[in-house]
């Protein structure tokens, strides 16, 4: 993953805690990266080309959350 991406997730968390609204990462999200976008604070995932190129759907899903 890109730490560039992570730095500026850490940046929006600290709004975060002064606003309520959530995180939402469109854009290259898979099962190599879905963890440390969770655990770093991202709240939504979107993950269309990963899931659509997965020949099993909910192997792919399962994927994304059992990191």
């Amino acid at each position: 993953m890109h730490l560039q991406i992570l730095s500026i997730i850490k940046q929006i968390l600290i709004k975060k805690k002064e606003n309520n609204f959530k995180i939402s990462v469109d854009g290259g999200v898979n099962d190599t990266n879905s963890h440390d976008l969770i655990k770093f604070g991202s709240d939504i995932l979107v993950s269309g080309s990963f899931l659509i190129k997965n020949s099993n759907l909910n192997k792919g899903i399962k994927s994304l959350l059992n990191t």
